[in-house]
């Protein structure tokens, strides 16, 4: 069963730093939960160059379906958790309007 989770990741970061890190970002999901498959590489992939973001996907591949939830969590958690070593930052600002009345 193939999956993927989406990042908003701002402008200006290289693409091999953003390429290590999501790899990064799976190889630590895959230390800490079963049901990855071991055989297959994760699929990295630009999808959207958004007004505030880029819009970058980790594809890969799960073993074991009835863990999908709980291994898109795990690599959610990662993500967070190694943003601040890439100097990546995750959130994404929101564009705001002032109207003066």
């Amino acid at each position: 069963m193939k999956d993927f989770v989406d990042f908003n990741i701002s402008y200006g970061i290289a693409t091999e730093i953003i390429n290590n890190y999501l790899q990064k970002v799976y190889d630590t999901a895959k230390e800490n939960i079963d049901g990855l498959n071991e055989t297959r590489k994760p699929i990295i992939s630009l999808k959207e160059n958004s007004n505030n973001a880029v819009r970058w996907r980790l594809t890969y591949y799960v073993e074991r379906p009835y863990r999908v939830l709980k291994i898109r969590d795990t690599i959610n958690l990662a993500a967070y958790n190694l943003q601040e070593e890439f100097g990546i930052d995750l959130s994404t600002p929101q564009l705001e309007s002032s109207v003066k009345k």
